[in-house]
């Protein structure tokens, strides 16, 4: 079978293109023909430490119309004029007509990007089936970003990949009343989860960045994600704040970034809660940054707004870390499997739910291997590849 999965870039610092990754990877084991289209662009040229991902995007823009190989995987990008929203590039309509009719079935991730688009008006035109994955992009917290260019896109577009696509792959419960929101059909529809390798979650060359952020021999609760509106960050300081009344031991390390001027409005909002000795940025972190972060942790939390499976949650139940989530991150195995708490949008809540695990140590050890069963019961990647694979042949074997 040959696969072509479209994304608007293929960085390892995002969720959506962490998991296409380790989707290709394992389709490409299983014996099937895989390759990536995507951009050049930068999409973290206006982030802190964008310079990590210089490498990545100098070997894309250094392509000559054909793909280039990265992680020994085909990748064929196009040219981006921007690398802001939508990555709109004007070779992209080229590229798609030139190389879709290799490949079997075309798989869209992530929405609201113009080759995204172009390949699906390719897919369309050619009669090639195609599978939709929107990866949380049509949620209503979602389309309060970029609002009119999504409006734009919605009018013309949306209604249309929706209705062509053979199948709408959701993550999450919301995901799918979303799709059923934009004309999507409930038999076309199928709720597969993020998975997660667990060989990825094993720490063999263990960081100083303990040592760097001043936190080595001290407790502290773990933010892993980019620092976003979404993301509800705002809300957690204002929920640690509350927690510093009754455990002024704790510390809170934010690990990830964001643009430049939403990360100095937070650092500017714990300097004016005084939380400047107890709050550490670690930024940008590596692999192994992040497994040593995510080893240590007492506690793992997202509060976010808006959310459908995030990988990060993921990685932190994989390694035994309890978490505290907003119930809006979709996630109802961390109650039903008492691996962490679930709660509301409120900061005296998430404050008492951190106080509750962290107050007892025996309920810290019996949620930490609950969260690790979690994972093994439900989210592993090769479970959630073998499904993809049964979903692609039922979807070749309906088009022919």
């Amino acid at each position: 079978m040959k696969i072509l999965y479209v994304i608007n870039q293929i960085s390892n610092w995002s969720g959506d293109s962490r998991l296409l990754w380790l989707t290709v990877q394992f389709m490409k084991k299983s014996g099937h023909q895989v390759a990536i289209a995507t951009t050049d662009g930068n999409p973290f040229r206006d982030l802190e430490s964008s310079e990590k991902y210089s490498k990545t995007v100098e070997k894309l823009s250094n392509f000559n119309g054909n793909s280039v190989l990265i992680n020994d995987v085909p990748v064929f990008p196009v040219h981006s004029v921007s690398s802001h929203f939508g990555m709109y590039s004007f070779n992209a309509g080229i590229m798609a007509k030139k190389i879709i009719k290799d490949f079997d079935i075309i798989h869209i991730y992530s929405w609201y990007h113009h080759v995204g688009i172009e390949f699906f008006k390719a897919a369309k035109k050619y009669k090639i089936p195609l599978v939709f994955t929107a990866m949380g992009t049509l949620q209503n917290d979602a389309q309060h970003f970029y609002k009119t260019q999504k409006s734009i896109i919605d009018l013309f577009f949306t209604k249309k990949i929706i209705a062509y696509s053979s199948v709408l792959h959701s993550v999450g419960q919301s995901e799918i009343e979303s799709y059923i929101k934009y004309g999507g059909k409930k038999d076309k529809i199928i709720q597969i989860e993020n998975g997660i390798n667990l060989k990825d979650c094993e720490l063999k060359n263990p960081s100083d960045i303990l040592k760097r952020l001043g936190v080595d021999n001290k407790s502290y609760i773990l933010y892993l994600g980019r620092v976003h509106q979404k993301k509800g960050i705002e809300l957690l300081l204002k929920s640690f704040n509350e927690l510093q009344h009754n455990n002024n031991e704790i510390h809170l390390v934010i690990a990830g970034t964001g643009k430049s001027d939403y990360v100095q409005k937070i650092q500017r909002n714990v300097k004016d809660l005084g939380l400047s000795n107890k709050v550490k940025f670690a930024g940008l972190v590596s692999h192994d940054e992040k497994l040593t972060l995510l080893k240590s942790a007492k506690l793992f939390s997202l509060t976010s707004k808006s959310d459908i499976y995030p990988v990060a949650v993921q990685e932190a139940l994989a390694m035994g870390i309890p978490v505290v989530v907003s119930k809006e991150s979709d996630y109802p195995e961390v109650q039903e499997y008492k691996a962490g708490i679930l709660v509301n949008l409120d900061f005296k809540e998430i404050s008492r739910a951190f106080e509750k695990l962290l107050l007892d140590e025996d309920k810290l050890k019996i949620f930490s291997n609950n969260a690790k069963k979690l994972i093994k019961e439900n989210f592993l990647v090769e479970d959630q590849i073998k499904k993809f694979e049964i979903i692609y042949n039922e979807t070749l074997s309906k088009n022919k």
